[in-house]
């Protein structure tokens, strides 16, 4: 089976994993549920893309896949490709900008919550695909609209292009082509009208 021959509950489980993915280091995926496929020889479930991520995923050694996800994802000054949108959205290109707080709004508009006893950002975009299939399973259709079109897709199209120009050959380019994917079937899916935003982040030149 393929992507998009998923029903709109199982792409929200797709979201979920892949957010995931994004957003947590390697050395924790035992801690949650789909780390126990890593404990097969080879990753074999019903999705095709699944499988492809989840291999890549397994068949890297633990030592560089953990420092790959160090590289581009913990906060530094020379990020090659920043996973928060602000760094794209907002002028200044920093953390916790005006995109970040009307982002956290709508969050809470949606009746999410925000997470409790954290410093880093909830514009991640691992964490914003997690709330991304966290509205789809609520049936939240109009939400999952805007979510798309007005909080996600405006940026990571750009995001995906600078982290596979910084991350050439990395499983996170796996990710990011199987993420892009996901977010067309869905803006398609949920016909949703994607705002054009300009995204004022420049990488550093080495």
């Amino acid at each position: 089976m393929e992507l998009q021959n998923l029903s709109r509950p199982e792409l929200a489980i797709v979201c979920k994993l892949f957010g995931a993915l994004f957003y947590y280091p390697p050395r924790d995926f035992n801690q949650f549920p789909f780390g126990t496929y890593f404990e097969e020889d080879e990753v074999e479930t019903p999705i095709k893309e699944v499988n492809q991520v989840l291999n890549s995923f397994k068949f890297t050694k633990q030592s560089a896949l953990q420092d790959e996800h160090d590289r581009l994802f913990t906060i530094q000054d020379d990020m090659p490709a920043p996973p928060w949108s602000s760094m794209y959205l907002d002028k200044e290109s920093i953390l916790f900008g005006h995109s970040h707080k009307k982002y956290c709004e709508f969050i809470e508009h949606c009746g999410l919550g925000l997470r409790e006893d954290v410093t880093d950002p909830e514009d991640h975009i691992g964490l914003m695909l997690i709330i991304l299939g966290m509205l789809i399973e609520d049936e939240q259709e109009q939400h999952v609209k805007e979510m798309l079109g007005d909080y996600l897709v405006t940026w990571s199209g750009y995001y995906f292009f600078n982290l596979k120009k910084s991350a050439s050959g990395s499983v996170y380019c796996e990710l990011a082509d199987q993420v892009k994917r996901l977010l067309e079937l869905l803006c398609t899916s949920y016909s949703a009208q994607v705002q054009i935003k300009n995204n004022y982040f420049h990488p550093v030149k080495a």
